[in-house]
């Protein structure tokens, strides 16, 4: 079922040292829970009963899922356009939506080799990258084969770490795993451990071009993957942040996802 959207033209502004036009708002007429892009600039947004609307990069509304069972979505990954990746960590669950949003068969995580999947997604081979809460590692799971093809012992990396984690992600050759707080471990794709990068405060990751975009103090900043360069993009105050639930950053827009609204605002490369 179709949910109507208003559209409506707002007042341009500038920050920091890109600029951003403010051109859009759609109000929702869901809670939103999670936003995620594809290649066409898209955007996916979840709700709390696992429904999932696709929007295109001017704000209008394309197409709508929803599931058989309601249940939240932990986590929605749309990069691969071909398929929309949808985690949901209670039923300990993958479900891959195709380019038109018709279901595909289910994933199923109860498996010998998986203890508790607290958060997994999509790799480039096809794959999916799990951390199990279980015994504390980062695996790769062959969903054609059923069966995990390496583990990675993460107890030595984060020693005693109580931080639930929130983020897991594949780009650019990486596998990106993010701490609530700000602790982000870097591997590469044999779950080799390389780094952790520091991002204090941290919450609402995503990834544009060379960039790991993030929300800290108020604001949009971003972590440059090879300068390792911190930078201001957007000031969020006049926006408000207390409602604020994700962002993503693709070429040509930044998208603000708040509880009952989405922002649209340009971005001037």
């Amino acid at each position: 079922m179709y949910r109507l959207i208003k559209i409506l033209p707002l007042v341009s502004l500038f920050f920091a040292s890109h600029v951003f036009g403010q051109v859009k708002k759609v109000d929702l007429e869901f809670e939103a829970t999670g936003v995620s892009s594809d290649s066409y600039g898209n955007m996916f947004i979840t709700d709390a009963k696992g429904n999932v609307t696709k929007y295109s990069s001017k704000g209008d509304m394309l197409l709508n899922y929803s599931p058989q069972t309601p249940g939240e979505i932990t986590l929605i990954e749309a990069w691969n356009t071909i398929q929309i990746f949808l985690f949901y960590r209670e039923y300990q669950q993958i479900d891959i939506l195709d380019r038109f949003m018709a279901e595909q068969p289910s994933i199923n995580l109860e498996h010998e080799d998986i203890g508790f999947c607290q958060m997994a997604t999509l790799a480039s081979d096809y794959n999916i990258w799990i951390f199990d809460n279980t015994d504390f590692s980062l695996k790769k799971f062959d969903k054609f084969k059923k069966q995990i093809l390496f583990t990675t012992p993460l107890s030595l990396v984060l020693p005693d770490s109580e931080q639930e984690i929130v983020f897991i992600k594949e780009y650019q050759n990486r596998v990106y795993i993010a701490e609530e707080g700000g602790k982000v471990l870097v591997f590469d794709l044999f779950g080799n451990y390389l780094k952790t990068i520091e991002l204090a405060g941290a919450s609402a990751y995503c990834f544009s071009q060379n960039e790991l975009y993030f929300v800290s103090e108020g604001k949009i900043k971003s972590f440059h993957l090879y300068d390792l360069e911190i930078s201001e993009k957007v000031d969020l105050k006049a926006f408000g942040v207390e409602n604020l639930v994700s962002i993503n950053v693709t070429m040509d827009n930044c998208f603000l996802l708040f509880k009952n609204k989405l922002l649209l605002l340009n971005k001037k490369l």
